[in-house]
């Protein structure tokens, strides 16, 4: 009996009206598909029984891609002339007090 009530939840998981605005094939859930949801103790998200698997992505552009190698080379070209001066001020202080 309960196999049949989830087989039948399943075929009816969907609503066959859509919104406009949504990308084709997205479909929204109906009352009855809303049981097809659930969470593990991790508060993971599942449906029916399969893991949501949610992706995010960075991807810059050529333009990002230059911009933030140059800064990191500013910032590692700053860091080791910082380092260096640092250095000959120890130095200059050591051999002329």
């Amino acid at each position: 009996m309960v196999s049949n009530d989830i087989e039948e939840i399943r075929e009816n998981a969907f609503v066959e009206d859509f919104i406009n605005d949504w990308p084709s094939g997205v479909h929204g859930i109906s009352v009855p598909g809303l049981r097809l949801f659930g969470v593990n103790e991790n508060k993971e998200l599942f449906w029916d029984g399969k893991q949501v698997e949610v992706r995010k992505t960075l991807s810059l552009s050529l333009f990002q891609k230059v911009g933030a190698f140059v800064t990191v080379m500013s910032a590692a070209i700053a860091a080791v002339a910082t380092a260096y001066s640092t250095y000959l001020e120890a130095i200059k202080s050591t051999v002329c007090p």
